[in-house]
This record gives C-alpha cells, structure tokens and sequence, in this order.
C-alpha cells in the first residue's frame, strides 16, 4: 500500500497534502466550510487536498478518502468545476483505486 503523499504534482501545479483538524483546514483554506462533516476537502485555489483527523475513522479510511479527494483534483485539473463533479462516480473511482492499491502484489520490470 503506498503511503499517502505529503505532496505531488499534477497538471503542472505543486500539490499539498494536510492531515488536519477541522479547524486547521477551515484557518488554513479561509473557506467557510463545514470540515467537522467531511472527510476531506480539496481545495483547487491552495492546491491542496485537506484530510480531516477523526478519532472514529482509522488509517484504511483516511487512505480511501485521499483517493477521493485526488479524484476531486484530477476533475479540477481538467477544467470541472467542483459543483460539476459527479460524487458517485467519484466515490467509485476512489473505491477502484484503493483496491488496487491495497491489494497489488510486487512489481513488473521493465527492461
């Protein structure tokens, strides 16, 4: 299983990854979000994808809503607004991919 990134690039811009309180990511983002309902939150204008710390939720859900919200970035990057995103089948493609993430055994050379 790969290790949640603390950044990485997509679309030719520098992305962030915080794992943060409620109120860190509300100071952090300036947005006037309701953060002790979500997850997670991805915000195009910090390029940053916000992970929510909850004491009920453990590691395997925090990794599953990093896909989620990577799916929000990917959208953003190809020009979807956030009020477009189809959260279904984002959901479903943050499902497939930690799937494959948890489950992919060793590795393929290529030479």
């Amino acid at each position: 299983m790969i290790a949640i990134p603390k950044t990485f690039e997509l679309a030719g811009r520098k992305w962030r990854v915080m794992y943060c309180t409620a109120e860190q990511a509300r100071a952090h983002s300036g947005k006037d979000f309701d953060f002790n309902k979500a997850s997670g939150y991805t915000s195009m204008t910090h390029a940053t994808i916000y992970l929510i710390k909850d004491d009920r939720e453990g590691a395997d859900y925090v990794r599953l809503t990093f896909w989620h919200e990577l799916e929000h970035a990917i959208e953003m990057a190809q020009g979807n607004y956030y009020e477009d995103h189809n959260e279904a089948a984002i959901e479903a493609a943050a499902q497939y991919r930690h799937q494959f993430d948890k489950t992919r055994k060793g590795e393929t050379k290529l030479d």
